[in-house]
This record gives structure tokens, sequence and C-alpha cells, in this order.
């Protein structure tokens, strides 16, 4: 019983951590300004916000749901708000094993 609260601790503690500085990035999550006329096609992903933008080799994600979130949970509605709404945020924080880690929303794609 021990052994697995130690496990839950330890997990807990890792999620709250915070995110390296080197990892942090700001991130453009949501509209990508692509579009085709066929799908798959890359409508929603998450890029470096000072990417080039013009085509999918910039994106580090572009499926059509969003990635797993660890965030405070206002953060996380307010990312899934305006991916469904194809709308555009700018974040800091890090894509890391196919998860979206938020640092902070920083307000609205240009």
């Amino acid at each position: 019983m021990r052994l697995h609260a130690l496990a839950l601790v330890t997990a807990m503690l890792a999620l709250a951590a915070p995110i390296e500085a080197a990892e942090i990035q700001r991130l453009s999550v949501g509209k990508t300004n692509i579009f085709c006329v066929k799908a798959p096609c890359p409508w929603r992903g998450i890029a470096p916000a000072d990417a080039d933008r013009h085509g999918p080799a910039d994106l580090m994600w572009s499926r059509q749901q969003l990635p797993p979130l660890i965030a405070r949970a206002d953060d996380a509605d307010a990312i899934r708000t305006a991916w469904d709404a194809d709308g555009c945020l700018l974040v800091d924080g890090a894509l890391i094993d196919s998860q979206l880690r938020i640092d902070a929303i920083v307000g609205e794609c240009p």
C-alpha cells in the first residue's frame, strides 16, 4: 500500500514540475492557415510560433484532434475551445512524447 501511495505522489509531482527553460517554446495551437480540398489536411495543428507556416513541413502536430494536454484546467478549456472553433492560441509550452504541456497561454495568434 505504501509503495502504491509513493508511486502516486511521484506521478503527481512529475506532472506539477515546471518545464525546463530549454524545453519551453512559443507555439501556435489551432488553425494552421493551410487549406486543402481533400482530407487528410492539416487545417489544425501545432507549430513553432516563428515557423513559416506555408506548408505542413512546419507542423509539429497535424492531426484533427488535440494531443493529450498537461495544463491547468482553465488553460486546457481555453485551448480546447479555440481548437474546436478553428481558432488559434499562442502558448508557451512543449510537445513532449505526443503530449502538449502548457506553461502559459500568451494570447491569440496574429
